[in-house]
């Protein structure tokens, strides 16, 4: 076991401060800006000069001043100015932006190069360093000079891969880090985020106009907007020129939802963005009512006239807050659809309300990956069969772009066991074929978080290389001709559901692979390469964090022992077992067999660990091996990282934010311990139920004793962890704007799923809703809690129905009913 090394190392890296994201405004304010090149004359002391220009945002420049500042230890040796210094201190650098640029770079070099591409060159005369930095001059927009400007930054030593915790190396002005020579260029237009504000993330808050402890708190909500700005900071060093996130409503703060107060922030959080030149949107589904969403039209069950009002009514609200597009979403909620006719005529009269009403604003509709829901009478262009609800966008005016989407760590040509699927070819044929018709965006995701990876916690870079992957692919196929009659589709959104726990990778990475991509390689060793040429991970963690990311392509995903798949990956691939499994997925579990046309499952099935307990499941022949293989694989990766000398002698200092992967691959181990051990525990149950066979017993014991052990390690780890979190209150229970009544990390802070699992084993509850922690009315809406009475009824089951509608008043508290005492 390697806990003590863990630990050593997390009292070690705690202390170091060089990822600290910086609070301090004011060192903005010491920043000169000035047209007087007499600043700089007469002093001798080295400096860092920005020659500023109208390419590079305002903001962006005070915030560079401000990182320099930090790097050297010395604000004021940064200075930002309009006009060329006649003289400069020896040993200084000067940075020369926009069309200052060409005291370094020849004119007509700087105007062969298009919208957000841009080149960095550098020289050194007499001791001076002297940097352009060139973007397009003839764009009107584009952000090729902050991208430019940021990449210098990470040449010099500074990272921006966790939005909130920048590295900061140190310098001095002359740093011979600054020489930098190279240019880039985007192959896809749109470089977006989604910040799924649905869940209790980081910013859920923040970005729907909340305080921490409350909406009206002004205090917090000012204080939050430095997390606002390190992100946009974030996305512009990532190649991104897009950020939206999903706005909520809930009756319980009605008069809050859509109030002067919350619009005055909107429009503050919107005008941050375009501080820095980045479009802002917002998600607002048409009349999906789940999860506290914002709905355009709130009651649809009203008449087709009255909703079109409503809904030209909630956009004309919202754009009075200079949203520079809206995303939104199909059907009633995830799993239900209104008549298809009347969602076509919604679907224009949203596309068209803005571009004609609100000078061509955009929209994109998500085309999720839900199953079993067909509009009848609307042929699906490819397969002639009634189409996919969830594509009726197709028959929408094509003001109306799309949003194919695919769920969880998935690549496109992965078996995909969720929402009902085997796989995602079908979004990929929609999403190819759809590209000649109107804007499409490819919107995979990052992280799902609801009972599945962050929130258990599992590390998964399996995320990163997926998403790798997809783009790998998507482009072959362009260059094939294959997308769209020859077209390419127009970039990428994705989904993010938090940073923790190393997730700030899977952001990163597909962030920066949504700019260009190397397809000369195949795409795992392309992905390697990636990691040491864009993300500036020294060439040891690049192959680990790749290795290990294979591993579990190989393992979660396809199910393979010692490189065997099985026949079929359903009930027989890694993720299933690891993941967490909270009361509605089991409740959703029962109700897909007995009600399959209203129950969906959202996750990969496993053979539950109660059935394991009384009936011949098949687990011992099926599923043990691939838990032992999972095991015994994860302990030889955390021996590998554990020995690897990068985490104390690379030098970007990524020190702190490399801690993650060490973190994250324990954890993993010893989830894997603690369910390869229930498993075994729960398994072998009835073949002693009188318990008379003493060897047999003894052994269970152990096994039980072995993940115990697992659970309480992990919990020594996860203290640790988030002992030294910067937003302490993402690990507690308590309020917020989303339909949860707890934030993001307090199931991976409690280890919820694990004692649930453990419970499961030992006490072998018969109630699905067995420590619920959910609101079902408020997460899937009142028809879901109507097929849950269906369901109970039709089952005849005995026990208290309202345990699966009532989540608990106050935080639970774990080892549960006194679960340790048993057996």
């Amino acid at each position: 076991m390697k806990l003590f090394l863990t630990f050593f190392l997390f009292i070690t890296l705690s202390n170091c401060s060089s990822d600290k994201v910086s609070n301090n405004n004011n060192s903005q304010n010491n920043t000169n800006t000035s047209n007087n090149s007499n600043n700089v004359n007469n002093i001798e002391e080295s400096r860092i000069i920005i020659i500023k220009s109208i390419k590079l945002p305002d903001a962006l420049a005070l915030k560079v001043s401000s990182l320099l500042g930090q790097a050297i230890g010395d604000i004021n040796r940064v200075e930002i100015t309009e006009t060329i210094p006649l003289k400069v201190p020896a040993g200084s650098t000067v940075i020369y932006t926009g069309d200052h640029a060409t005291q370094v770079i020849p004119e007509e070099l700087i105007g062969s190069i298009g919208e957000d591409s841009w080149i960095v060159s550098t020289e050194v005369v007499e001791g001076i360093t002297r940097i352009g930095i060139g973007a397009c001059s003839s764009c009107i927009n584009g952000n090729g000079t902050s991208y430019g400007l940021l990449a210098l930054l990470e040449n010099a030593g500074f990272a921006f891969l966790h939005p909130l915790k920048p590295v900061i190396p140190q310098l001095q002005p002359g740093d011979p880090r600054f020489i930098f020579n190279t240019s880039s260029s985007p192959r896809w237009t749109r470089r977006g985020i989604h910040i799924h504000t649905m869940h209790p993330t980081e910013l859920a808050h923040v970005l729907n106009g909340w305080g921490l402890s409350s909406m009206e708190d002004e205090t917090s909500f000012q204080q939050q907007l430095i997390l606002w700005e390190n992100t946009l900071i974030w996305a512009l060093a990532n190649g991104l020129n897009m950020l939206h996130w999903v706005l909520l409503e809930s009756p319980d703060w009605e008069a809050f939802s859509r109030s002067d107060l919350r619009l005055s922030r909107l429009t503050q959080l919107v005008s941050m963005a375009h501080d820095y030149n980045l479009k802002a949107g917002v998600d607002v589904p048409i009349s999906l009512a789940q999860q506290n969403a914002f709905r355009l039209v709130r009651n649809a069950e009203a008449p087709l006239e009255e909703r079109i009002m409503e809904l030209e009514s909630s956009v004309d609200w919202l754009m009075q807050a200079g949203f520079d597009y809206l995303m939104t979403e199909a059907g009633n909620s995830e799993f239900t659809h209104g008549d298809p006719a009347e969602t076509i005529q919604l679907y224009d009269a949203l596309s068209l309300y803005l571009k004609n009403d609100h000078n061509g604003t955009p929209v994109w509709i998500k085309v999720h990956c839900s199953s079993n829901q067909t509009a009848q009478g609307y042929a699906d262009p490819l397969t002639g069969n009634d189409i996919n609800y969830n594509f009726l966008v197709h028959y929408s005016n094509p003001a109306m772009g799309a949003l194919p989407h695919t769920v969880q760590h998935y690549s496109l040509s992965d078996p995909a066991p969720t929402y009902g699927n085997t796989d995602f070819e079908f979004i990929r044929d929609f999403m190819y074929y759809e590209a000649s018709e109107r804007s499409v965006i490819w919107y995979p995701e990052t992280a799902y978080w609801v009972s599945f990876d962050i929130d258990v916690p599992l590390f998964l870079p399996v995320y990163a290389l997926n998403r790798y992957k997809d783009l790998h692919e998507i482009a072959l196929d362009e260059d094939s001709g294959l997308v769209g009659s020859g077209n390419r589709i127009d970039g990428q959104f994705f989904f993010s559901s938090g940073w923790e726990f190393g997730y700030w990778l899977n952001d990163a990475v597909a962030a920066r692979s949504s700019w260009n991509i190397d397809t000369a390689l195949g795409y795992q060793d392309s992905f390697r390469d990636f990691l040491v040429q864009k993300l500036h991970f020294p060439q040891d963690i690049a192959d680990f964090i790749t290795e290990y990311a294979i591993f579990q392509l190989d393992s979660y995903i396809y199910g393979k022992v010692n490189g065997a798949s099985p026949q079929d990956v359903i009930q027989k691939n890694a993720q299933a077992y690891l993941q967490g499994w909270e009361s509605w997925d089991d409740i959703t579990k029962t109700g897909s067999t007995h009600m399959p046309s209203s129950f969906q499952m959202t996750q990969p099935d496993r053979i539950g660990l109660v059935d394991t307990k009384t009936n011949f499941t098949g687990f011992e022949s099926d599923v043990k091996p691939l838990l032992d293989f999972t095991e015994n694989q994860s302990e030889y990766y955390l021996t590998m990282i554990t020995d690897n000398s990068s985490f104390s002698t690379e030098t970007h200092d990524f020190t702190n934010i490399f801690y993650d992967f060490l973190i994250g691959v324990e954890i993993n181990y010893l989830r894997a311990t603690q369910i390869h051990g229930l498993y075994d525990y729960s398994d072998t149950w009835k073949d002693d139920p009188l318990k008379l066979d003493e060897t047999l017993q003894t052994w269970r014991m152990e096994r039980l004793d072995t993940a115990r052990s697992a659970l309480d390690n992990a919990q020594i780890i996860i203290d640790n962890y988030t002992g030294s979190a910067i937003l302490p209150h993402i690990y507690s229970w308590g309020t917020n704007p989303t339909c949860y009544d707890f934030n993001y990390l307090w199931t991976a802070k409690s280890l919820y799923y694990w004692w649930r699992d453990e419970g499961k084993a030992v006490d072998a509850p018969l109630s699905p809703c067995y420590l619920n922690i959910i609101n079902a009315a408020k997460t899937a809406g009142d028809e879901a809690v109507s097929n849950l009475q269906t369901l109970f009824s039709t089952l005849s089951w005995t026990y208290n129905i309202s345990e699966c509608l009532v989540p608990p008043a106050s935080e639970p508290q774990f080892p549960q009913d006194d679960l340790r005492s048993r057996p």
